[in-house]
């Protein structure tokens, strides 16, 4: 019996970045459906930062976890629904109840290098009876060796699917065909792949980690997501026939859905952008970007070279206060000043 290859779709989660989290609940629905008509077994819906992001981080949204999350179950027949969610800095237990009644899995979310701070809020969904994956964010930044222990510890934690996640773009086929087939090989869980489209490689990442033996894939209709964006879901699914993959997704469906629910709302693009390129070629991942363009106006530094000085930190995954200083120091900017200025905490 051949091997199957299950698809996540993250049009609405992580595809939320790209309309500043303005989904409405009937537009969620309407999505969900046009999935589960399709065969798409897995379906993550959320806030885009993650579970809990609108009351605990104040990133509004149009509506609520809650609100999104029964929208879609009652929206679908077949396809599970699933939240992201983060430390607790992010999701606290309380959101985590909001949405237990109402979903199949939970994604939680952190770090590479700092897959422990989730594991609270992972335990506690465990209790709950909920399946957990495990996302490795910002997993370029990890050497393989490291990525690959920061891999062990998720199965530790009792997650049922680890991803490899390409949150900046930056990864090469070659890179991801041989990390995979090293945790197939070394881990006893499922392993699953998250890319991103910064340098047009998400969907031939998503191949070569196929071929490298993934259990799970992610994408999103017309690849719509943050930064660069996803694989993008329809032309993933016609290859994926191509390989033998995806017998039962319905891809005509599909191409109905990316044109009648995200074509209209999908922001205009123009090739992948020049921060997105940027971004990708330094493998550093910056979040919120207009956050890191705002230091650096204020430290009169070109924002492609105040980039490429952040990405320069050895062993960092994400960017801290006291990189960001450093790096405005060395454009001549005085960090104590900005920072109190814009009410920044310094370390």
């Amino acid at each position: 019996m051949a091997r199957e290859v299950q698809i996540l779709d993250v049009t609405i989660r992580d595809g939320s970045y790209a309309i500043d989290y303005q989904y409405r609940p009937e537009q969620v629905a309407a999505i969900a459906a046009s999935l589960d008509a399709a065969g798409i077994p897995l379906i993550e819906v959320s806030h885009g930062c993650g579970l809990g992001a609108r009351e605990n981080l104040k990133i509004a949204s149009a509506a609520s976890d809650r609100e999104y999350v029964t929208a879609a179950k009652k929206a679908v027949k077949k396809a599970k629904i699933g939240v992201i969610a983060g430390a607790e800095i992010v999701t606290k237990k309380e959101n985590i109840d909001a949405v237990a009644d109402h979903v199949d899995f939970i994604r939680f979310a952190a770090n590479c290098d700092k897959v422990h701070l989730v594991k609270s809020n992972l335990e506690y969904a465990q209790k709950l009876g909920k399946e957990c994956f495990f996302q490795m964010m910002r997993s370029s930044r990890l050497e393989p060796k490291k990525l690959m222990a920061s891999a062990k510890e998720v199965e530790a934690m009792g997650a049922t699917t680890v991803y490899v996640v390409d949150t900046a773009g930056h990864f090469l086929p070659t890179e991801i065909t041989k990390i995979v087939s090293e945790m197939k090989e070394k881990l006893k869980i499922k392993v699953g792949f998250h890319g991103h489209n910064n340098l047009g490689l998400a969907i031939a990442n998503s191949l070569a980690a196929i071929e490298a033996g993934c259990d799970s894939v992610d994408a999103s209709l017309l690849g719509m997501g943050r930064a660069g964006g996803n694989a993008q879901l329809e032309a993933l699914v016609s290859l994926m026939k191509r390989m033998g993959f995806a017998k039962k997704i319905n891809l005509d469906i599909l191409l109905e859905a990316a044109e009648r629910h995200i074509a209209t709302i999908m922001p205009p693009s123009k090739g992948i952008s020049r921060i997105d390129v940027t971004t990708a070629d330094a493998n550093i991942d910056l979040y919120p970007m207009s956050f890191f363009e705002l230091m650096a106006r204020e430290s009169n530094a070109d924002f492609t070279a105040f980039v490429r000085k952040l990405s320069t930190f050895k062993d960092m995954t994400e960017v801290d206060i006291s990189q960001l200083a450093e790096t405005i120091r060395h454009f001549g900017g005085d960090a104590a000043a900005i920072f109190a200025k814009y009410g920044i905490k310094a370390k």
